[in-house]
């Protein structure tokens, strides 16, 4: 179990950086990232939508998983 704490943690303190993270990247890579994250964007109306693919959804439920386990 203590290796999948640790890679939870990890998990956590990368989501908690993201936008600094992404802020400092190349457009390629910005590219890269957000295809990553989002399978669909769509904008209507000025109102933006998205649709998450399966690799922020996993990322999304270890960060829950990990945040449960911090705080007891």
């Amino acid at each position: 179990m203590g290796e999948r704490l640790e890679h939870r943690e990890v998990i956590l303190e990368l989501s908690q950086k993201a936008a600094d993270i992404y802020s400092n990247r190349t457009p390629a890579q910005k590219l890269i990232i957000t295809s990553k994250l989002f399978e669909k964007l769509s904008l209507e109306g000025g109102s933006l939508s998205v649709k998450h693919s399966k690799f922020a959804l996993a990322i999304a439920q270890n960060v829950q998983k990990t945040t449960k386990i911090m705080r007891g």
